[in-house]
């Protein structure tokens, strides 16, 4: 059975905001000597792109609450928040070397911490209920994600930021803002899972452990030299208009997408990969129609999903990329779990893999069959990190594994490259990102007055031009799919007899 499709009347929702006080919360208490002044970072993290993550949770106003309570949210935040850098220190230091080695210092500069209020626009569940656009919800984050530009930027810029926006009802939203370079999403949800246990313990007991480095530095070690991007860049061209919208997945259709999705090699598909692959094959042929309406001729896209783009990008892969079209789907895959000694709590770090996964989209194939191939592909390019491949990593192999990762994958993606080129009818270059934190435990962020009534995203415009992050829905089990694209990709996934909207609908309410 195949949903109906379903749009919203979703629009930019206008609140005044005023920010009522700005400062910087340190840890509190000296994290050194109880830690090493300096936390280098490993190979990963040196490959990380240097832009910031933003995530936006909103608490609504409980019914046995006044409206007085979300002054008394702001203090409780501020005081766990100062707690729980004493066991997450590094969050709280700036950038820089040690032993020619990217590295934070630990010198507790800490963490900037912002208090809006909104003055003019309703309460928050009503706000929510306007079903606003990812764009208005950049209103929450303490400044703009995409402000790093330089390495000087950079080396100044906190590896976290909050801001935390009180309605008049006394909901409150908090936005953060959290350097790629030191952690990834799971690293980022630990910490914000540590920050409101301490909120709900009263910044006392829990017997809370420490932030370390140690498994990812040992596993993946990075020595001088080694690459240290400063810019990053997703491959978009100049003068194109990136926007982002929010799709969503019922279990419904998510069953429906798994069923059509199951095929000999795979005949249990995640949610991942029916969902996935469904979102990744609508944006394949968005990319497809967009270009032969403008009057180019329809092409064949040879598609390729790479685990972490940053890696192509620094070595220069967009930059001699000049007529074909490419789509690059972007996964990441955590070893965390796939380790024989599971590393311990708290690791901070970039702990992911690069793997690369081909398929050649045509428009004339049946979408079941689509489907189906792109199910098989994620299936074998997860397997990739088998056993035997993580005793290599855990042998200490890592370091050598992901270089000679890196040369593959680079060598398959210019084949691709030269195979294309021979097309005249090739004009553009893309690169999607697709990236899932459906398992991560979003919705536990409590810090004391009860799970999040939803957990967002903003635009990624500018961070993640061409992307697609799927996350998991408030309601149910359902899923969430923010998608980034050009303007006329995004108006080809928003028509009503779009592949999408067949099984997704367009920025429901909440």
């Amino acid at each position: 059975m195949t949903p109906s499709a379903s749009s919203s009347s979703s629009f930019r929702a206008k609140l005044e905001v005023r920010i009522t006080s700005t400062e910087t919360i340190k840890p509190s208490s000296p994290t050194t000597p109880r830690h090493d002044a300096t936390f280098k970072l490993s190979l990963m993290d040196n490959y990380a792109p240097p832009l910031y993550m933003p995530c936006v949770f909103y608490y609504p106003q409980r019914s046995s609450e006044s409206e007085s309570s979300g002054d008394r949210r702001i203090d409780i935040l501020k005081s766990s928040l100062a707690e729980a850098l004493t066991r997450f220190y590094p969050l709280a230091g700036r950038l820089g070397e040690a032993d020619s080695i990217p590295a934070v210092h630990c010198n507790d500069a800490g963490v900037p911490f912002s208090v809006a209020k909104v003055v003019h626009g309703g309460t928050l569940a009503a706000f929510l209920g306007t079903a606003p656009e990812p764009d208005s919800l950049a209103q929450f984050l303490p400044f703009p994600a995409d402000q790093l530009s330089t390495a000087a930027a950079i080396q100044c810029a906190p590896q976290t930021a909050v801001r935390a926006t009180v309605f008049p009802c006394g909901g409150v939203v908090v936005g953060t803002c959290s350097f790629h370079k030191i952690m990834d999403a799971r690293t980022f949800f630990d910490f914000m899972l540590l920050w409101s246990a301490v909120a709900r313990a009263g910044g006392g007991g829990g017997g809370w452990g420490y932030a370390h480095n140690r498994a990812a530095t040992e596993l993946f070690p990075a020595r001088p030299g080694d690459a240290n991007p400063t810019t990053f860049d997703f491959g978009s061209e100049q003068g194109e208009t990136r926007v982002t919208r929010r799709f969503v997945f019922d279990e419904e259709a998510i069953s429906s997408l798994k069923a059509i999705s199951r095929s000999e090699h795979v005949p249990n598909p995640t949610r991942f990969e029916a969902v996935g692959g469904f979102t990744w094959k609508c944006a394949m042929n968005a990319a497809a129609t967009a270009r032969a309406s403008a009057g180019g001729e329809p092409v064949t896209i040879h598609s390729v999903a790479v685990y972490q783009t940053y890696f192509l990008n620094i070595n220069g892969f967009n930059k001699v990329i000049l007529r074909n079209v490419i789509l690059t789907a972007v996964m990441a895959t955590d070893l965390r779990g796939r380790m024989k000694e599971p590393l311990p709590d708290y690791s901070i770090g970039n702990v992911v893999w690069l793997s690369p996964v081909w398929h050649n989209y045509s428009q004339n194939l049946s979408e079941a069959l689509v489907l189906q191939q792109l199910a098989t592909e994620l299936r074998r390019s997860k397997g990739a990190t088998d056993d035997e491949f993580m005793e290599k990593i855990e042998g200490g192999h890592g370091r050598e594994e992901f270089m000679r990762n890196g040369e593959t994958m680079w060598k398959a993606l210019m084949a691709g490259f030269h195979a294309e080129t021979e097309s005249s009818s090739c004009s553009k270059t893309m690169v999607v990102g697709i990236s899932s934190i459906v398992g991560i435990r979003l919705y536990d962020v409590d810090f004391g007055w009860g799970k999040p009534g939803w957990v967002s995203m903003t635009t990624y415009a500018n961070q993640a031009p061409n992307s697609v992050l799927l996350m998991p829905s408030p309601k149910g089990h359902g899923m969430e799919a923010w998608v980034t694209l050009g303007e006329q990709e995004i108006a080809m996934l928003q028509r009503d007899d779009s592949d999408l909207l067949a099984y997704a609908k367009r920025n429901p309410a909440l």
